[in-house]
């Protein structure tokens, strides 16, 4: 017969499902086993004398499991140690990116890291309601509303973004909230006298204090006038007056002509000049004259010179030219 033991001092409720342990109990080896079904109060567990490592809990209090790790109580699933890299990864694995170094970082946060990498905010869009491509002198002024987009929007750090004028200089509208659009009154217009982009940049920081960006160009354009006109040369007004004109950031294209009279193609002296009028059809060269040189003011009263060319011959058919 085994000799009698005295019974353990705690009380027990259920063997399964729950322990209430004694609190005058000392933890020790003789008790592992019931401080292993155990749960116990923050405040009880620190104060108890005779841990030895392995031994766990479950804390009412923070509703957590903890171990004790011959040094501390640690979170159980929480990492139980720390993990520091002697060299830099050496390449991408899941959300770790090559070259990543690791101090004492929780096995947590490696493994979030691994498979649960942060996901960076971008903008996916970025407007002005209503304005579009325009002619070179166009003047933009009063309310305006910039509009867009962001992805991840949950890791944009809280009215961290902004609008910058990138072409005139200046800051638009700063600490801006991630609404997706902001109304602004231009008191000084913005315009561009030469064919080019007038930019604005937005602005955020995410919540790795990294900031990201996206542009808006709103590009200024010459027109470019095409037709058909039986005068052997043309004036400021015989170009505007031609069939079409349009806006354009190159003069390259297949232009469909008309039949009859000469054929022209202006356009202004700052595209560059033509290498070559071709047949679209039989691929040979169409004659051409050299061009002629005219002034030009356009409707919103700015001028450049422009480059007249005309057919040598009048061609009585409809014709398709590559201009090169």
């Amino acid at each position: 017969m085994p000799p009698n033991r005295t019974p353990p001092p705690y009380k027990e409720a259920s063997r399964v499902r729950d322990w209430t342990p004694d609190t005058s109990a000392r933890l020790n080896t003789n008790y592992l086993g019931e401080f292993a079904n155990s749960t116990l109060a923050t405040a009880e567990a620190t104060a108890r004398g005779g841990v030895q490592a392995g031994m766990w809990y479950y804390d009412t209090t923070a509703t957590t499991t903890y171990f004790w790790n011959d040094t501390a109580w640690t979170e159980m699933g929480g990492g139980g140690g720390s993990y520091t890299t002697t060299e830099p990864t050496t390449e991408t694995v899941g959300g770790v990116a090559v070259g990543t170094e690791y101090a004492a970082a929780t096995m947590q946060e490696v493994f979030d890291d691994l498979f649960h990498p942060y996901q960076l905010p971008a903008f996916s869009s970025f407007a002005m309601t209503g304005v579009t491509d325009v002619e070179v002198g166009t003047s933009f002024s009063g309310s305006k509303t910039f509009t867009w987009g962001t992805t991840n929007s949950g890791n944009v750090t809280a009215n961290s973004l902004g609008i910058t004028d990138v072409t005139g200089g200046g800051t638009v509208e700063s600490a801006m909230a991630n609404s997706g659009s902001k109304a602004h009154t231009f008191s000084v217009p913005f315009t561009r006298t030469t064919a080019g982009a007038y930019r604005f940049t937005i602005s955020g920081t995410n919540t790795q204090s990294a900031s990201f960006t996206r542009n808006l160009d709103i590009n200024f354009y010459w027109k470019v006038y095409y037709g058909e006109s039986a005068s052997t040369s043309l004036d400021e007004a015989g170009i505007e007056g031609l069939r079409v004109g349009g806006l354009q950031a190159a003069f390259a294209a297949t232009y469909a002509f008309s039949a009859a009279n000469y054929k022209y193609l202006c356009f202004p002296t700052a595209l560059g000049v033509v290498t070559s009028f071709k047949d679209q059809s039989t691929g040979l060269d169409v004659p051409f004259e050299a061009p002629a040189t005219v002034s030009v003011t356009n409707a919103q009263s700015v001028t450049t010179n422009y480059y007249v060319y005309r057919s040598t011959n009048i061609l009585g058919a409809a014709i398709n030219i590559i201009v090169a």
